[in-house]
């Protein structure tokens, strides 16, 4: 393909391509009611959309506007947001949940709008909104019974009072709330404090109304903590104002507590007084779903009342009337939870609406992202193919020529490296079995010449008489012999390790090999007084294996045992031929100071570490890494069986 081609074949996919986004770029067309067109239209015509939807949200926010005309110009507003990604987006979310929190209907909607508007990173420039945004999150949560909450939120929104020291009648409802808050989750200390700051700012502002419900709020709590006196006076102030401003709910719950301290204090004259002046502020009241709680309280006052006068007709007759109540609100709220639902539904309708509007902005964002991004990669590559196609046409030859050298040289070089690294490879095993061999020499000898000091302790004590010691020579003579036996078995290993391992196998009775090793431990018993016996199934004597390496397991094994145990403990040697036949499974078992769970995970992973014997006996920490090689190269396993305090069992398998 030339240049030309090339540049012709770029062109016509720019063509199709754009061809082929053009239909995405539509606009969307919006049904607006009759009932804020020309707001609507007013704004649509504006050159600054932002300050207009800023003004109606101010209005919303301080005024607490709450009707279904601004509901449909919040969200029409809130939709121009999401398609434009306007920064006040967190205006609208904070209108948005004002208007739905004087909309008992919408409590769930309002908290979900509260939330959005502080997870907007902008809301923390403007604290006003801020300060708002927190304590109507935390109104919304008190209805909904969630005191934790609410006490969290208006804490946090505390430190921005002073934006609200016009509004007297806020910092009055903000102090109340965040008392009952405390007073609900029993803080009476600090329910208090805050109900005195509330009543403070009511009193200063001269608002009676406020004066009284802080006050019953007052009485209640003072009520719960036992101060009657107290209580009682605050109570009555609370009827006092709630029934001069027709507030016969607020007026029926002070009585209630009224009532209930007549009864606590047995006082009850003046309970049934109190009783009988409720029950005709109750003959006042609908019975609608806000006022229910005055008649479930008063009913419920009134059966405790009667019942401690044992009047048990009419204590029965208010617990009926109560569960009648109980019965309506129940009936109410499920029609206010259907309502709910509807309502909800409706609104839903209306988000996956502005959902889709958003999708539609971020995908015509996209789009034209992608369109710009498809021509730059076109130029760009045009660019390069141009530029690469009169370089290559000077260049070719001399890059040919250069890239044989290189390679030439690379082979050469590649060579090199692999002799540096065979021989590396060398140098590195012949070290590690050097270090191997080292380690080997320094533990297998460490246990013959131990053994060889005790028959001289022995010997040297005034323990042993003439006799004993002429039957210990020969002993002595037996383990010089062994020990000899050792050194050129471990320089005879060493040698094949430096060689490669050379695996003599041969058929061995390895019932015998135990039988001689338990035989010549016996001067044991003068030592550590231990009891060294075998356990062997005779159709498990015949085992392959190499010889040399079998001693060295076994004699590491025993020599493991006898370190670990303390004196008249007993190590026991068995056999047993395993369930299919093929092994023998031999155990070294013993009675002493076992192995903690840590230091059994490391025995045989590779980990090389040693502690001091009962006697303080001394190793290299190489001896079971040594069994497991062994007892690997012979086709066989190992493991171990151990608990601190409870001794050992160390096995392995080795083939038939």
């Amino acid at each position: 393909m030339n240049l030309f081609s090339t540049f012709k074949t770029l062109i016509l996919l720019v063509i199709f391509t754009c061809f082929s986004i053009y239909p995405c770029f539509a606009q969307p067309k919006y049904d607006k009611k009759e009932y804020f067109t020309n707001i609507i239209n007013s704004f649509n015509q504006s050159s600054d959309k932002d300050k207009i939807v800023e003004m109606a949200c101010d209005s919303a926010v301080r005024h607490q506007i709450s009707s279904e005309d601004n509901e449909e110009m919040l969200l029409y507003f809130l939709k121009y947001a999401h398609k434009n990604d306007s920064k006040i987006s967190y205006k609208l979310y904070l209108a948005l949940g004002i208007q739905y929190m004087y909309n008992e209907l919408g409590t769930d909607l309002s908290i979900e709008y509260f939330f959005k508007a502080l997870q907007t990173k902008e809301i923390n420039n403007d604290l006003y909104c801020l300060a708002k945004a927190q304590v109507n999150m935390a109104q919304m949560f008190y209805k909904v019974d969630d005191f934790n909450e609410t006490k969290k939120y208006l804490l946090k929104s505390e430190q921005y009072n002073d934006l609200f020291m016009t509004n007297k009648r806020w910092i009055t409802n903000f102090y109340n709330t965040l008392a009952m808050s405390f007073f609900k989750t029993n803080g009476y200390e600090k329910s208090e404090k805050y109900y005195q700051k509330a009543l403070q700012n009511a009193i200063v502002e001269k608002d009676t109304i406020w004066i009284g419900l802080i006050n019953g709020n007052l009485g209640t709590l003072y009520y719960k903590q036992k101060k009657y006196l107290q209580a009682l006076k605050l109570l009555e102030m609370d009827i006092n104002i709630s029934r001069r401003f027709k507030k016969e709910e607020n007026a029926i719950i002070s009585l209630v507590d009224i009532i209930n301290i007549h009864i606590e204090q047995n006082e009850l004259e003046k309970a049934k007084e109190k009783l009988e002046e409720g029950i005709i502020l109750l003959s006042k009241l609908d019975k609608k779903i806000d006022n229910l709680r005055a008649f479930f309280l008063l009913y419920d006052c009134a059966s405790l009342f009667y019942k401690t006068k044992k009047q048990y007709q009419k204590a029965l007759e208010y617990s009926e009337m109560k569960e009648i109540t109980i019965k309506e609100y129940e009936n109410l709220f499920k029609n206010k939870n259907l309502e709910k639902l509807k309502f909800q539904y409706q609104h839903k309708n209306e988000l996956l609406e502005l959902d889709e509007l958003t999708k539609q902005n971020q995908n015509q964002q996209t789009y034209l992202y992608l369109v710009i991004s498809i021509l730059l990669i076109f130029i760009l590559l045009a660019a390069i193919i141009f530029q690469k196609y009169i370089v290559n046409r000077k260049n070719t030859n001399l890059l040919m020529i250069q890239k044989q050298k290189i390679t030439a040289q690379t082979q050469i070089l590649s060579k090199q490296n692999m002799k540096i690294k065979l021989q590396n490879d060398n140098l590195q095993t012949l070290n590690q079995i050097k270090n191997k061999l080292f380690s080997l020499i320094s533990h297998d000898l460490r246990s013959p010449l131990i053994s060889l000091k005790g028959i001289l302790t022995l010997l040297n004590s005034d323990n042993l008489s003439l006799e004993e010691m002429k039957m210990m020579a020969p002993l002595l003579n037996n383990n010089v012999d062994k020990t000899l036996k050792l050194t050129e078995d471990l320089l005879f290993w060493g040698k094949s390790q430096l060689e490669g391992v050379i695996l003599q196998t041969q058929k061995i009775n390895i019932n015998e090999f135990i039988k001689d090793k338990v035989k010549k431990l016996n001067f044991l018993d003068k030592i550590k007084k231990l009891d060294i016996k075998a356990k062997l199934d005779q159709k498990a004597k015949n085992v392959s294996a190499d010889e040399n390496m079998l001693q060295a397991i076994i004699r590491n094994l025993i020599n493991n045992a006898i370190k670990f145990s303390n004196e008249e403990d007993s190590i026991t040697i068995s056999t047993q031929l395993s369930e299919d036949g093929k092994f023998v499974i031999c155990c070294i078992s013993d009675t002493g100071v076992g192995i903690s769970a840590e230091n059994v995970e490391k025995i045989f992973k590779g980990t090389i570490f040693t502690t001091k014997g009962t006697k303080g006996e001394k190793g290299t920490g190489f001896g079971m890494l040594l069994c497991k090689d062994f007892v690997s190269l012979n086709g066989g396993k190992i493991w171990v069986e151990s608990a601190l305090g409870k001794g050992s069992n160390f096995y392995f398998t080795i083939p038939v």
